[in-house]
């Protein structure tokens, strides 16, 4: 995925069904985290909100996958909550001054002997 953000949701059996025996049942916490830097079931419907939020913001800002499972039980259940702003939940990921970017710029180009450190993100 070349550190492409990605949200994976699947469906999952109800907890008591979870487990060796069951029929077409894997186990999906294994499987996800071999790769997944946020894997979370959503147990209960209270926390469908927190849950997408915190997968979404690992998936965003990590750049990484993110893993939610959603039981049966759990998806059939009516939701009633509010859909909050993104705002302050997600965090806004373009660049915010360039003019400083621009004077950096300058500053490197006339450098004599110009060192720079930079992190994984800087590929990019």
């Amino acid at each position: 995925m070349d550190r492409a953000p990605v949200l994976a949701i699947t469906g999952q059996v109800k907890p008591q069904y979870v487990g060796p025996g069951s029929f077409q049942e894997i186990d999906q916490d294994a499987l996800f985290n071999s790769f997944c830097v946020f894997n979370k079931t959503i147990n209960s419907g209270s926390r469908t909100t927190e849950l997408v939020t915190l997968a979404l913001r690992h998936a965003l800002v990590k750049r990484v996958v993110s893993h939610l499972a959603i039981p049966n039980n759990i998806r059939k259940e009516p939701l009633e909550a509010d859909i909050e702003p993104m705002e302050g939940r997600i965090p806004d990921l373009r660049i915010s001054n360039t003019g400083l970017i621009g004077r950096a710029v300058g500053l490197i180009e006339q450098a004599e002997r110009p060192v720079i450190i930079a992190g994984g993100g800087a590929k990019d």
